[in-house]
């Protein structure tokens, strides 16, 4: 199984990339053999105040005291090893790895090495944080949340336009992209096809995925070059410009991964940095393997092996995904203070964990697995509620078309229900071959077992996940299959356990 796409990116390298490439244009050269020098001239004041002219240098020259950061003692280093026999046993090793992955998309293109953590353009300022957090050794966290917050993020709603170079498929996937965050917050995504807007965001076709984080001022773009035209991918760069870093930037990332130093690709170590709190903030929230703002788990693996261990193992097929979690919907709504539209007295009470939809707020914004008006009831549409018993049975879900891979997935939700009191205990008896890709990109199943049902739940697509065993916390367990590729069959079984 191929678990792709992570946290680090900015190799100094001697190969040609978005660095040399921004070097020539301050000559005069091109941006990249399909855009032309007139294009990009609008950015030259963006660009100008990056700090990718500098961030890699200054990187390189620290590169010693990142590495001694993730160095292992002897009984971690026992327990990671431990785990990595666990995960790569589950791995699928005859499935061809995808090369549709931020990570691996930049790399080809020759664009990652010149920016933060693969794909994030930092302002001057912020690359002053991140290097004040590497020598500090100050935490970091997820949300973009300086002294300069709120100005950092789109208070008016985020316009934005179409440069010429973005063809009619690529501004397809990006409206889809708006959508996901649109339809979750209070924020308004609008075309400003006049061009009249102060701040806004110009989606151009460019090499490479990739994004500044939050509002910059003045015209600011994103681009989604060959093989970034996915929804997932769209929706994780937007995420980037609404204010959010990687998850796995956090600054409690060491209690929940564990970076594999020895397979990362030689220079990418520079990119496992912690974000500072002084700068950002997880409001709250826990980690969230299932994040679409989380990268894979074997991205810049020079081996094809994990470059990250979730320290429950049961998660580590969850990094990577390109399913927008319940968490990133509510902490952009917290980010943007998006809740205090609905006042607690007169506003849904949701279960669950769910919150009042900013919208509206007789309804809720629900956790996967949960629906309804007050998140109290099984999703509608595709799933069954099933009752338990001490025998054992079997949920037989197919899921998906005998066609190609498609833009957006399809859903099917099933509640295993059980007496008051009594748990759930579920085996995965088999999962079609063809879907193991790091953060089950192409299709699989979250089961969610767990006492936090707001959290992503584990999530499953290797054949080799059989004989898989879960005990729920409760006398419910919220099952989700998804698929956008052909058609899968995953097979559980179930009984109640005391």
């Amino acid at each position: 199984m191929r678990l792709a796409v992570l946290l680090l990116v900015l190799v100094v390298s001697a190969q040609a990339g978005l660095l040399d490439k921004v070097k020539d244009f301050f000559k005069g050269g091109n941006f990249g053999e399909k855009t032309k020098t007139a294009t990009l001239s609008k950015f030259k004041k963006l660009f100008e105040k990056t700090g990718i002219l500098s961030l890699g240098n200054k990187l390189a020259e620290m590169r010693s005291k990142v590495m001694k950061k993730l160095e292992l003692s002897k009984a971690k280093k026992a327990e990671v090893d431990r785990k990595l026999k666990e995960v790569e046993e589950r791995m699928d090793n005859t499935v061809e790895n995808l090369k549709d992955t931020i990570f691996e998309i930049n790399a080809v293109k020759n664009v990652g090495e010149s920016l933060f953590q693969s794909d994030i353009l930092l302002t001057k300022r912020q690359v002053e944080e991140v290097m004040d957090g590497v020598e500090g050794g100050r935490p970091k966290r997820q949300a973009f949340k300086d002294q300069n917050y709120p100005n950092t993020t789109w208070q008016q709603g985020v316009f934005y336009r179409f440069d010429d170079s973005a063809d009619y498929y690529t501004r397809k996937v990006f409206e889809m992209g708006t959508k996901q965050w649109e339809e979750a917050t209070c924020i308004d995504f609008k075309e400003d096809k006049e061009k009249k807007a102060e701040n806004s965001i110009i989606l151009i076709k460019e090499d490479g995925c990739w994004s500044y984080v939050g509002q910059v001022g003045g015209e600011q773009p994103l681009s989604l070059g060959d093989g970034c035209e996915q929804v997932g991918i769209a929706t994780h760069e937007l995420g980037h410009a609404l204010g959010l870093f990687h998850t796995m930037s956090r600054y409690d990332r060491d209690d929940f991964i564990t970076v594999v130093l020895e397979n990362v690709v030689e220079g990418f170590v520079d990119q496992y940095i912690k974000e500072t709190p002084q700068t950002t903030t997880n409001y709250g929230f826990t980690y969230d393997y299932g994040s679409i703002m989380h990268y894979g788990a074997s991205s810049a693996s020079h081996n094809n092996k994990p470059t990250m261990v979730a320290n429950d193992t049961r998660y580590q097929e969850s990094m990577g995904s390109q399913i927008i979690s319940f968490i990133d919907k509510s902490m952009i709504n917290d980010h943007y203070n998006c809740k205090a539209d609905c006042p607690k007295a007169t506003s849904a009470k949701c279960q669950n964990g769910g919150f009042p939809h900013p919208r509206k707020c007789s309804e809720c914004i629900c956790p996967s697995g949960y629906g309804g008006a007050l998140c109290d009831q099984r999703p509608t549409g595709c799933g069954q509620t099933l009752k338990a018993k001490e025998s054992k049975q079997f949920l037989i879900d197919k899921l998906g078309f005998p066609s190609g891979v498609r833009d957006e997935f399809t859903f099917c939700n099933h509640w295993i229900e059980a007496p008051e009191g009594k748990k759930i205990e579920l085996k995965i008896n088999s999962i079609s071959h063809g879907y193991a890709h790091d953060g089950c990109i192409l299709g699989g199943v979250e089961i969610k077992t767990s006492e936090d049902q707001t959290r992503t739940g584990f999530r499953f697509c290797s054949p080799n996940d059989r004989n898989t065993v879960l005990v729920s916390a409760s006398n419910r367990v919220p099952i989700i299959t998804f698929n956008r590729s052909g058609q899968q069959q995953i097979i559980l079984e179930y009984k109640v356990v005391s």
